[in-house]
């Protein structure tokens, strides 16, 4: 009799950690993923970007010396930020509008794609209307 109270309070234990396990990473699943996406994105922004400064803006205007600096860390994300600006400004427009739906008609033509497009899109929605945790 005893056994099963103890079986009883460990098996409530063992759920109790568990569903706290889920919970958690539900909670740190979007933040993880959105971060994940935000370094890739920087890191091509950065490496594309900053060897382009470097190479064409650079070099060509004689700006620093070829030999003394080869890559400015950070043009990328300077770049990504402004990229960003812009793509917001330009959603908050008509013409923008009507450009983003466009683009959300074409990936949602595109088998997987889309579907990880419509989880994504729908938890920024939910985060954009204050309903995040």
């Amino acid at each position: 009799m005893m056994a099963d109270k103890e079986t009883k309070k460990r098996m409530s234990f063992v759920l109790k950690l568990r569903n706290y396990f889920t919970t958690g990473l539900l909670i740190l699943a979007p933040t993880v993923v959105s971060l994940w996406v935000f370094v890739q994105v920087f890191r091509l922004f950065d490496g594309i970007f900053g060897r382009f400064y470097t190479k064409y803006l650079f070099e060509k205007f004689e700006i620093f010396e070829r030999h003394k600096i080869l890559k400015i860390p950070g043009l990328g994300a300077i770049t990504l930020i402004v990229v960003v600006i812009l793509i917001g400004w330009l959603g908050r427009k008509y013409a923008g509008r009507k450009m983003f739906a466009l683009w959300e008609k074409a990936i949602n033509r595109v088998p997987l794609v889309n579907r990880i497009y419509i989880a994504v899109r729908q938890l920024s929605d939910s985060f954009a209307q204050g309903g995040g945790i």
